[in-house]
């Protein structure tokens, strides 16, 4: 029997829960993930590798008492009539994407006066301290 196409998306099935421990699950296709490719021939093999792409905003949450939010993949093998298509869904982790760089960011004072001087070495730095109730004024 051959199979006329593949269908792969990402759903994301959340469930809110209630004090009462009362569940309202609420399944749905994110959007733009769902692609659909050729399919395989009768009496044949194929080997194929399926890139779901996600969006930057998507996690999963996990270990929570009052939400539960998860990912799936979801294939679906189109068979021809009379037969049921088939259908496949893998769970999946998505974590937040947390980017490193080399750079660290700018002290307070080139961030509080970065108008103004645009090199740190242009910086003159004032603080004020106190002595017996008096403050002088110290450059530093």
């Amino acid at each position: 029997m051959p199979i006329s196409g593949v269908r792969t998306e990402l759903i994301c099935h959340m469930t809110y829960i209630s004090n009462a421990q009362q569940e309202w699950p609420v399944t749905k296709t994110v959007k733009g993930t769902a692609k659909d490719h050729p399919g395989i021939k009768e009496k044949s093999e194929s080997t194929a590798t399926y890139v779901v792409s996600t969006l930057m905003d998507l996690f999963s949450i996990q270990n929570s008492a009052i939400i539960a939010k998860e990912y799936k993949v979801k294939i679906t093998l189109k068979l021809p009539f009379p037969h049921k298509n088939a259908t496949l869904e893998l769970p999946v982790v998505i974590d937040k994407v947390h980017y490193e760089t080399d750079d660290n960011p700018p002290s307070y004072w080139q961030a509080m006066y970065e108008e103004k001087y645009k090199d740190v070495s242009e910086l003159e730095l004032k603080t004020v301290t106190g002595v017996n109730g008096s403050f002088e004024k110290h450059s530093t």
